[in-house]
């Protein structure tokens, strides 16, 4: 019997103590995020009503007019995405935790948005034009009146401050899913494309105005070196400098909703 009691006590602790060092092996395994991340994926964007400011001369002529709740749509051209993948609305995001925890992060934030007003849409049209005063409704005819688009593209710049907050992870962390609120603010960099009684001007890329934005995603992070991250996103945008023909200027702002998605690398 006392033979059986101490072969009993020395499997008892021999198991405990390979359970206590399995324990202290899978802890070591457990590492924390890498300080740095980088992302790329492609967007989705709708666009609020805007009322677009014009003021110039045309061959010696002024004008001085709004468009007042003009209709745009983004343009995803996902079908050319081989073999340039940088026609479509794509994004990147660059992005560094500065605490222990790799609970807080400042992130560089660009979105290639394209925004394009609707053509032959009939809109309200209030103002001077050649010096004629003019309140009513106009189609927004390309050739003879106005088309206008900010196509190479709306390019959205933000530095963003960033909370992640974990939601869940797979017993070893090697699945975790985190959710990441980002807010910002920032500039916008088009190269703006308007034709304005029948002469068009696709313009140079020049700091066109400010913005702010709110994006929450779902980052779920595939062991330590790769992550996928579905986004929304809605910014408040201010374009109070945009190019048009003859050194003519435009100023108009809207709200902008995202939804994208990214594949991300993580590393230092």
């Amino acid at each position: 019997m006392k033979r059986k009691i101490f072969l009993f006590t020395v499997l008892m602790v021999s198991a405990l103590s390979m359970s206590a060092t399995h324990h202290v092996r899978d802890t070591a395994s457990i590492k924390p995020f890498h300080r740095f991340y980088i992302s790329w994926g492609y967007v989705k964007a709708w666009y609020s009503t805007s009322d677009i400011y014009f003021k110039g001369a045309f061959n010696g002529n002024s004008y001085n007019f709004v468009v007042t709740n003009a209709i745009a749509h983004d343009r995803p051209d996902m079908h050319a995405i081989f073999p340039q993948v940088t026609v479509p609305q794509y994004v990147y995001r660059i992005g560094y935790f500065f605490d222990k925890k790799r609970e807080w992060a400042i992130e560089f934030n660009f979105d290639h948005t394209k925004y394009i007003v609707d053509n032959y849409r009939t809109a309200h049209v209030s103002g001077t034009i050649n010096g004629q005063t003019v309140n009513g409704d106009k189609v927004l005819d390309p050739n003879a009146f106005l088309h206008f688009e900010h196509t190479n593209g709306a390019n959205f710049y933000l530095i963003n401050g960033v909370r992640r907050l974990e939601m869940w992870k797979s017993r070893r962390h090697r699945f975790r899913l985190n959710d990441m609120v980002k807010l910002g603010v920032g500039w916008m960099i088009p190269k703006s494309d308007v034709t304005l009684f029948g002469q068009r001007l696709d313009n140079k890329f020049h700091v066109a105005g400010y913005m702010f934005g709110l994006e929450n995603s779902l980052r779920l992070n595939l062991g330590r070196w790769f992550f996928i991250e579905p986004s929304i996103k809605g910014c408040f945008v201010d374009y109070r400098d945009v190019l048009t023909v003859q050194g003519g200027k435009a100023h108009h702002c809207f709200w902008a909703f995202e939804a994208m998605g990214t594949f991300g690398v993580t590393f230092l």
